[in-house]
């Protein structure tokens, strides 16, 4: 999962891999180095997190396979 993050100062939109963010311990515009609040990026992670869990999910044989993008992975940062 990509999310998209769009800083409200400087207005660019930068994308993050959702497998990067547990490695995170802040997160800012590349540009302007505005941060992301650590309560939206511990959000974030949990998020992803759950994810990967659901993935590797292997109760009766099921296997789990997560595809495209969800409403509102669009993060407004600032």
């Amino acid at each position: 999962m990509k999310y998209t993050f769009t800083c409200s100062k400087c207005k660019l939109d930068f994308i993050v891999e959702g497998k990067n963010l547990s490695n995170k311990e802040a997160l800012a515009c590349p540009n302007c180095d505005t941060r992301i609040s650590e309560a939206t990026l511990n959000k974030l992670q949990t998020l992803q997190s759950t994810f990967k869990e659901c993935k590797s999910l292997n109760d009766f044989g099921l296997d789990v396979k997560v595809e495209g993008s969800l409403k509102g992975t669009k993060v407004r940062i600032g």
